[in-house]
């Protein structure tokens, strides 16, 4: 145990070391690199705008993303001068984030040590830095899936619909959260869902309108485009159980200063054994959190936040295993199963273990930052780097999957403490 002044001093320490990744790696970093990735290039009308536009009037990206487009071109507004303000709108939504995330789990009324631990993991988390960098709008929907569970958890009128509202921004920033709508039936919140689905679609058909497309146009659009490369593409990037199984198949040269693939195959390569084997797995692991997770919906009252936290944070976490795509930053969704089980383990000495592995996950999937400053001591320009080392190895993937172990394990732990009572 440590006493009163190694506790000042490690409190400190974690401080500083948070204020210098946040003024590099969340300001300096971006506007240096000028927030360089596929949402900017696609406001841009870059290279890779065709490949995702499809000139079907609303893209992949969804209609927030359209409308911002739109208002550029419709308005002649300064491009450079927008790209800075989303930098410093979605660098605020995160930061609101960040405040709820804190207040949901308990760290104002914590101790300073456990405060800058939070804060620590915040501010070194690589999907919300590598969110901010690109300026990308998975930064609107991780704000909005924040503020949904915030107010979800609420458990009154009003907060009710302010969830539906927040929950129906977060689809039409990026289509990820319509997960959470089958949830909001399940357990009989039909208002939410159709306050969600409405400030979603009326957002579609707004959009639909402004670029002269149908309602059922724009809305297939979003869900539906014609890059059929797209689910198989990335393959260190993708860490889900498609991106897991395409791997097993390849080889690596890491001599090169980029991956490169030796052996490899394309999305237009894969085999039928493959393919069937990644869908087997998808619908084998579904199959496995129906049966376990089923009879505990059916029977926990959600009398408890506690219940409400592990639910959802189980939901997004399954989610981004069973993906067609992903992307690191996607696994911003993720955050708040991270913090809830932070304050969940937090003062019992009993639950050492599942404390390590918490933070086994968090250093898998989030703490990537380092790795830069090891690939300057330990290796030369000219070889791969670490962090792409990384993704070879599934790391995320596996770091992903304890965390979500750990989840399922409370959840039904809290459930059967639940129903004794």
């Amino acid at each position: 145990m440590l006493n009163v002044n190694q506790k000042k001093l490690l409190t400190l320490l974690l401080l500083f070391l948070s204020l210098i990744v946040f003024a590099y790696a969340w300001i300096y970093y971006p506007l240096r690199e000028g927030h360089s990735g596929d949402f900017i290039n696609l406001l841009k009308g870059g290279p890779c705008y065709e490949a995702y536009w499809h000139g079907k009037g609303i893209s992949v990206y969804g209609p927030i993303f359209t409308f911002m487009d739109d208002a550029i071109d419709r308005f002649q507004l300064n491009r450079p001068i927008v790209f800075h303000t989303l930098f410093i709108a979605y660098l605020i939504m995160t930061l609101l984030a960040s405040f709820l995330l804190f207040k949901m789990f308990h760290f104002w009324e914590a101790t300073w040590l456990k405060r800058s631990v939070a804060i620590f993991l915040i501010v070194n988390y690589f999907p919300t830095v590598q969110a901010i960098r690109q300026n990308l709008i998975e930064n609107i929907q991780f704000f909005a899936v924040v503020l949904f569970i915030f107010f979800y958890a609420g458990r009154n009128k009003r907060a009710g619909i302010a969830a539906g509202i927040s929950l129906g921004i977060g689809i039409g920033a990026k289509t990820l959260p319509i997960v959470l709508v089958p949830y909001l039936l399940i357990r009989r919140h039909y208002k939410i869902a159709a306050v969600a689905l409405t400030v979603f679609l009326s957002s579609v058909a707004v959009v639909a309108r402004l670029k002269g497309v149908t309602f059922l146009n724009g809305l297939t659009s979003v869900f539906f485009f014609n890059n059929k490369e797209i689910l198989l593409e990335h393959p260190p990037l993708d860490q889900t159980i498609g991106g897991f199984v395409l791997r097993l198949f390849a080889r690596v040269d890491y001599s090169a200063s980029q991956l490169q693939w030796v052996s490899f195959l394309s999305p237009r390569q894969v085999q039928p054994f493959q393919a069937t084997l990644i869908l087997a797995l998808i619908v084998l692991t579904a199959l496995v959190a129906w049966l376990v997770l089923i009879p505990f919906l059916k029977t926990s009252r959600l009398e408890k936040r506690e219940l409400i936290y592990l639910e959802l944070s189980i939901l997004l976490t399954f989610l981004l295993l069973i993906l067609p795509h992903t992307h690191p930053y996607y696994y911003g969704l993720i955050l708040p199963g991270y913090f809830f089980l932070l304050d969940y383990f937090s003062g019992k000495p009993e639950a050492r273990f599942k404390q390590a592995l918490l933070i086994l996950s968090y250093v898998l999937v989030g703490f990537r930052l380092p790795l830069r400053l090891l690939n300057l001591i330990f290796l030369p320009s000219t070889v791969c780097p670490y962090i792409q080392w990384t993704d070879v190895w599934n790391l995320r993937f596996y770091g992903v999957a304890v965390l979500l172990f750990l989840l399922i394990h409370e959840y039904r732990s809290l459930c059967l403490h639940e129903k004794r009572l």
